[in-house]
């Protein structure tokens, strides 16, 4: 939980970096600082945490549905 909070306080540093970047000229940087920054938040933020779990259930996540 507390690196998808980090992921999501990491985007906005982002998005203003992009949005100075782009108003001085440099498009390409902007855009690829986007992709790159939304690329890391998925990898990282949604898949590590995962894959951590994976390990220590020897390879699998079991996702328990409860109906309330």
């Amino acid at each position: 939980m507390a690196i998808s909070f980090i992921a999501a306080g990491t985007s906005i540093p982002d998005a203003y970096t992009s949005y100075t970047v782009v108003r001085e000229g440099m498009i390409d940087m902007g855009v690829s600082n986007i992709i790159g920054s939304n690329v890391f938040d998925l990898l990282i933020g949604l898949a590590f945490p995962w894959f951590v779990k994976a390990i220590f259930n020897h390879g699998y996540v079991i996702i328990i549905k409860t109906l309330y």
